[in-house]
């Protein structure tokens, strides 16, 4: 195969990395949202997942230094304290339902807080310890179910009253944790395959270009911009999440 075949054929690939690298770097959220789509067309399904999950970690280490210092680390200690509460809850009640109904559930479930999220509600800092922890339990609730920690986290931050850019750095912090989080396992059940490797690294050079256009934007934009940006991302996640669950049960 040529030279131009070979770029032609990873266009699929390049555009979905480039288009999650812009989204987390704006958010600090959401690159498997919009690159898993594009990514799908060039990889085989078995191997998307890690190496969506594999960008995410390398993307949360170049990110990390910069958020590091932004975190809000009592808020993201509850949730990981409530993440670790509510994940057996959740692989307990998968025995018990179908993935594809339990997806269901979760998308319907993120639904719920995208609602009420949208006419306006927050949590003051004071209950932040009460409410991240409730968040991280239906994160850990959700990782079990659909293997999907991410949208009760984003609901937390969104919702409470911190600016955007220590919500931000929070996301990608816990972004980063879920991802290393993920990839052991994956790692010990040979999902991580050695083809893999190449287009990891020709993804590196669009993934740093969009990051770093992604954060950018997000400098020059408003703190209500920016959490109005976060709250629709997190509703087109649960319609993702319900659709695709739909899918599955109707074919059946």
């Amino acid at each position: 195969m040529s030279a131009k075949l070979q770029i032609a054929s990873m266009a699929p690939l390049l555009a979905g990395v480039f288009a999650g690298g812009l989204l987390q770097g704006f958010t600090g959220f959401g690159f498997a949202l919009a690159a898993v789509p594009l990514i799908s067309l060039f990889l085989p399904p078995t191997q998307v997942l890690p190496y969506v999950m594999a960008l995410q970690a390398a993307l949360g280490l170049a990110s990390l230094p910069g958020a590091w210092s932004r975190c809000h680390w009592r808020l993201l200690g509850w949730l990981t304290l409530g993440v670790a509460a509510g994940t057996p809850v959740g692989l307990w009640a998968i025995a018990a339902l179908s993935p594809a109904a339990g997806r269901l559930g979760v998308g319907l479930a993120v639904l719920t807080a995208f609602a009420v999220l949208a006419t306006g509600a927050r949590i003051p800092m004071r209950r932040s310890r009460l409410a991240a922890t409730g968040a991280g339990v239906a994160a850990g609730v959700m990782n079990g179910l659909a293997g999907m920690s991410g949208p009760p986290a984003v609901a937390l931050v969104v919702a409470a009253e911190m600016k955007a850019e220590e919500a931000r750095a929070t996301l990608m912090v816990f972004v980063f944790g879920a991802a290393l989080a993920a990839l052991a396992p994956m790692g010990l059940a040979g999902e991580l395959s050695p083809r893999m490797a190449m287009p990891l690294l020709a993804a590196l050079p669009a993934l740093g270009v969009s990051w770093l256009l992604g954060s950018a934007l997000f400098r020059r934009t408003s703190e209500a911009r920016h959490r109005q940006v976060a709250l629709g991302v997190l509703g087109l996640l649960a319609l993702a999440t319900i659709v695709r669950a739909a899918i599955e049960l109707l074919g059946r």
